[in-house]
């Protein structure tokens, strides 16, 4: 199955960058919530941490 795929893949022109798109977007994504971690208020990552254990929350 899988050597059908790779025989397919080495067949089409320009499949390589969709590996350097995909590692781009993770790389993206993942400096973004880092980002988001060290600046967010801590009181604020703080109410989200006892979200789930507060029962006043609910709808």
């Amino acid at each position: 199955m899988f050597s059908f795929i790779k025989k397919y893949a080495e067949s089409l022109s320009g499949v390589d960058i969709y590996g350097d798109i995909g590692l781009l977007l993770f790389v993206v994504v993942f400096m973004g919530a880092i980002i988001f971690a060290l600046k967010a208020d801590k009181t604020y990552i703080a109410e989200l941490a006892e979200q789930p254990l507060n029962d006043s929350l609910k709808n």
